[in-house]
């Protein structure tokens, strides 16, 4: 009983926070809200969560964190984007140094498609040298682009964007970005 109590008071505070936080892209008309934090993330995708967390020291820790194996005297670094950019495919890579990316870098992971619908994208968040969190959230590509005015969306895969045969993902709209203002002409 005991047990499940905190895993229900651990849910309703996961489900708090990502009820509560909302993320900002570049474009600040649009606010990107992620579709699932943490243990939702293996809800919707487990194969993903079984596949990232097989090799870690305590896969509950790994599961309840969305799929961030969180073993020690270890850093991350997400590239190829600043930060949450659905628009851009990025590379997640781990270095063999506690909260500092220096040493060699491993290729470990990657923006990928949410098998569901087609629609969804797992998006790794932190574009600087990190400690072992769970910096991942699944966001819903159709809704972006439609929050922009640019028509349904769709996550697509790019092939070879991390390294020869390491795919990454982004969003793609049906219609391209409007045109930037030209801040020389007065209306």
């Amino acid at each position: 009983m005991k047990n499940r109590l905190k895993y229900c008071a651990l849910f309703f505070l996961l489900l708090l926070m990502s009820a509560c936080v909302t993320l900002q892209n570049d474009d600040p008309a649009t606010t990107l809200e992620p579709v699932a934090t943490g243990s939702l993330i293996c809800e919707l995708e487990p194969a993903f969560c079984e596949r990232r967390c097989s090799g870690c020291d305590n896969r509950e820790a790994c599961f309840a964190s969305g799929g961030a194996c969180k073993q020690a005297n270890l850093s991350y670094n997400d590239t190829g984007e600043n930060g949450i950019d659905v628009f851009t495919p990025g590379c997640h890579y781990r270095y063999p140094n506690s909260n500092a990316c220096q040493g060699t870098a491993q290729r470990f992971d990657q923006d990928e498609c949410v098998s569901q619908n087609g629609k969804l994208i797992l998006e790794w968040d932190q574009s600087t040298c990190h400690g072992p969190t769970g910096d991942i959230s699944i966001y819903d590509c159709d809704k972006i682009c439609r929050q922009q005015g640019r028509g349904g969306g769709t996550c697509k895969t790019v092939a070879n964007a991390c390294g020869a045969g390491w795919n990454s993902a982004k969003c793609e709209c049906d219609q391209p970005p409007p045109p930037e203002p030209n801040p020389t002409v007065s209306g």
